[in-house]
């Protein structure tokens, strides 16, 4: 995560000197944070455990941005950012010390709302609004008439 030493040093106020001015940003300084990985729940992971970042985090120290860009490495490519399914188990696993049973756990939870969300999304538009039509029926029929019983 990257802070401007600006948005630590001074709260933010409106300021009243920008009417007719071009507004523009200026970073001077950063920190770079480590993060922590943990077991994740995100259902965009296709096959096997997400991975996601933890709350905990290494502080960094404060660099120029200018000393920061020249001594990063270059931006992964998509394919370099990919990790298989083993990959990702042998992570959760031995690195992270998550059980089989665990991540066996989050895997079929995240294989439920996959299927869920496939289902939502192949739904028949017409049935949707005649679902939602009737159950806002139901409910408001329940609601002026509480005796009467339906199905």
């Amino acid at each position: 995560m990257i802070y401007s030493q600006n948005e630590i040093d001074e709260p933010f106020l409106p300021s009243t000197e920008s009417v007719g001015r071009t507004n523009a940003i200026r970073f001077s300084t950063i920190e770079v944070r480590e993060f922590n990985c943990t077991l994740g729940d995100n259902p965009a992971c296709s096959r096997g455990p997400p991975i996601s970042l933890d709350w905990d985090y290494t502080v960094g120290e404060w660099i120029s941005l200018d000393e920061y860009e020249a001594k990063r490495n270059p931006r992964r490519t998509r394919r370099e950012l990919f990790m298989s399914t083993s990959t990702r188990r042998r992570i959760v696993s031995c690195q992270l010390g998550y059980t089989k049973q665990e991540v066996e756990m989050v895997e079929s939870s995240i294989k439920r709302i996959q299927k869920n969300r496939l289902e939502t999304k192949m739904e028949d538009p017409m049935f949707d609004n005649t679902r939602v039509f009737a159950e806002t029926a139901m409910s408001l029929i329940s609601c002026h008439s509480p005796q009467i019983l339906i199905g």
